[in-house]
């Protein structure tokens, strides 16, 4: 074992001559190197260490932390080592970042950054809409939600940008339009620029309870077939199976009850009431806005010449929803409005409804005709809300779809239609034979169109369809169908925009 150890502590033999190593102290290391050797050795392996620390430090601030952020953020400091540039890393770690697992998805954000960008140059459009008054947007039926809205009973309906529905008060169809009529520019001049459709009826009786069918399908109660003496609120106001009927007695309907108007505004689709008479509130203390009895109480408006305005005439202030919403007075305007409206297309809205005197037409409508808005795609409708229901020519005849209404008495009710019969119209249970005048670049002027039958629950369901909202009341009830849509041109010849 002595001898082992001797020869452990001996160093090999050198060549001759040489001096023989200095034995070492027992216990020792078996060889320590110089001290020079030492100091050369911890200076190179500190260099060492700068280099690889300055290496990694530059692989770690080039990595794309913020990406692998946003997927991996609980692994962020273990996904920093996946480089941009692989081309300027050591090449003895290119191995270990290439089998990293965040590489894969890391790519896959970085091909989708450009999302961003799309939102920004969206932005802009935000601040210009809300300048802008939400009735000067006009509707464009081709960026509805569904094309389906277009499409008529028979066909495709035009596309109408904007629609001028005038309505007067009560006129049977030989009255208005017949060869004895007392209005020539309305029964001969007007049919000339359009298409006459002479078998066009009301519902009921009352012109009132005829207005507010014309817009949301309700059937009469005993006050608004009277033109409604109380304003007072339908009650109870149960609704009905059967196309929601609003069941009682009353003249104003609540909030829930639907409307064309109300399913317009819903759908952010422009529209106003034009009533004549309610500009000349003003002058005499009167709202010449939104002009409504209080609720609850009777209706002391009487049209003199001073004051031509009748409530019953302005059927929107009967929806509640919208006679009490805070947009009331935008929507529900006098005639000086109107003529303003007219100047600017932008400012026309996507449905003008005009309830006017007959003796304003021969104005009216030259200069819906000369206005920007009828130029693109208008369309005028002109009827009247009732024919005479008593006098010397009483006429209560009904066509197409004659409910029994369930707020009259069944003394009032309409006759069973016939069970074999060349036409659809019935002796009672409507508002009588009225006619209706289409003036259009979509339709033929001078053409008279005997072969439609229609009324008001028709009417509605085409503007309806034509706008893009849900017809509503006896308007969405499978039976009533659309106007046909072969009573339209295709529309090639309207005027552009020079």
């Amino acid at each position: 074992m002595a001898e082992r150890n001797d020869d452990q502590t001996r160093g090999p033999a050198g060549p001759a001559g040489d001096e023989a190593p200095r034995p070492t102290r027992a216990g020792a290391p078996p060889w320590m190197p110089s001290p020079p050797a030492i100091a050369i050795a911890v200076i190179g392996m500190l260099a060492l260490g700068v280099g690889l620390g300055s290496a990694m430090s530059e692989i770690a601030s080039s990595a794309p932390l913020s990406t692998i952020l946003l997927e991996y953020p609980h692994r962020a400091t273990e996904a920093s080592p996946p480089a941009a540039e692989p081309e300027e890393e050591p090449a003895e770690a290119e191995p270990e970042l290439a089998a990293a697992p965040e590489e894969a998805p890391s790519e896959e954000i970085v091909e989708e950054a450009p999302l961003p960008e799309e939102v920004v140059e969206e932005a802009p459009l935000l601040p210009e809409e809300a300048t802008e008054e939400p009735e000067l947007v006009p509707f464009n039926p081709e960026e509805a939600e569904e094309e389906s809205f277009l499409e008529g009973e028979e066909g495709t309906l035009p596309e109408v940008e904007h629609g001028f529905l005038i309505v007067l008060a009560e006129g049977g169809y030989d009255e208005t339009f017949g060869a004895a009529s007392a209005t020539p520019y309305l029964s001969r001049v007007l049919p000339q620029k359009g298409e006459l459709l002479p078998n066009y009826y009301g519902v009921t009786s009352g012109v009132l309870a005829n207005e507010i069918a014309l817009l949301s399908g309700q059937g009469p109660t005993a006050e608004t077939a009277a033109n409604c003496p109380d304003y007072t609120a339908i009650a109870p106001g149960a609704v009905s199976d059967t196309a929601e009927q609003v069941e009682g007695d009353g003249c104003v309907y609540g909030d829930e009850v639907k409307s064309l108007p109300t399913e317009l505004t819903e759908k952010e689709v422009t529209w106003r009431a034009y009533v004549q008479g309610m500009e000349d509130g003003g002058a005499i203390g009167q709202p010449w806005r939104c002009r409504k009895p209080t609720l609850g109480g009777p209706d002391p408006t009487v049209p003199t010449p001073d004051d031509r305005y009748a409530t019953w005439r302005n059927p929107v202030v009967y929806f509640s929803a919208i006679a009490e919403g805070d947009e009331c007075e935008k929507h529900d305007v006098g005639f000086e409005v109107l003529t303003k409206d007219l100047a600017a297309k932008k400012k026309t809205p996507t449905l003008s409804l005009i309830f006017p005197e007959a003796d304003t037409l021969k104005t009216l409508v030259p200069a819906i005709l000369a206005s920007p808005a009828y130029a693109e795609g208008g369309l005028i409708m002109i009827t009247s809300a009732q024919a005479p229901q008593a006098g010397e020519r009483p006429d209560q005849s009904a066509c197409c779809l004659a409910p029994a209404y369930p707020n009259l008495p069944p003394a009032e009710a309409p006759t069973e239609p016939p069970t074999t019969t060349e036409s659809p119209v019935l002796e009672s249970g409507g508002g009588g034979k009225v006619g209706l005048l289409l003036i259009s670049p979509f339709v033929e002027p001078g053409k008279v169109e005997e072969a439609e039958y229609a009324n008001h629950f028709t009417l509605l369901k085409t503007l309806a369809t034509m706008l893009g909202v849900e017809p509503t009341g006896y308007a969405a009830e499978e039976e009533v169908s659309t106007l046909g849509a072969d009573l339209f041109t295709s529309g090639e010849e309207m005027p552009g925009d020079g």
